[in-house]
């Protein structure tokens, strides 16, 4: 089995984060599959940044998506873009979110890398 040294660890981490190109957040109403299916209508893309990885992780600042009224999502996606652009990376956020009203929703995601 491989063992990653920290500061392995913390490039892979910066190679998604920092340096990846994928700092465009959006939000999906089922699983995005590897092409970003399933995008949030009405709700446009936010940016958002990671700090440099420190012991193998980086935690996202935090995006504020603006939330359609009557909207149902239970996914993330990370974009090269803000519109087209290349969907990189996606998945299921802690719960379904159901907003049968207009507001916003807070995003926030890590990005880790295991010693092994």
């Amino acid at each position: 089995m491989t063992s990653y040294s920290t500061p392995a660890r913390n490039k892979i981490v910066d190679s998604i984060g920092v340096n990846g190109g994928a700092d465009w957040f959006s939000l999906h109403t089922a699983d995005p599959g590897l092409v970003g299916a399933n995008e949030l209508a009405g709700s446009p893309r936010k940016l958002g940044g990671y700090p440099a990885a420190a012991a193998g992780e980086a935690n996202n600042t935090g995006t504020l998506h603006d939330i359609p009224a009557t909207s149902t999502f239970m996914f993330f996606g990370r974009w090269s873009a803000s519109t087209g652009g290349t969907f990189l990376l996606g998945g299921p956020l802690p719960g379904t979110e159901v907003y049968s009203v207009a507001g916003q929703y807070q995003l926030s995601n890590k990005i880790a890398q295991g010693a092994t």
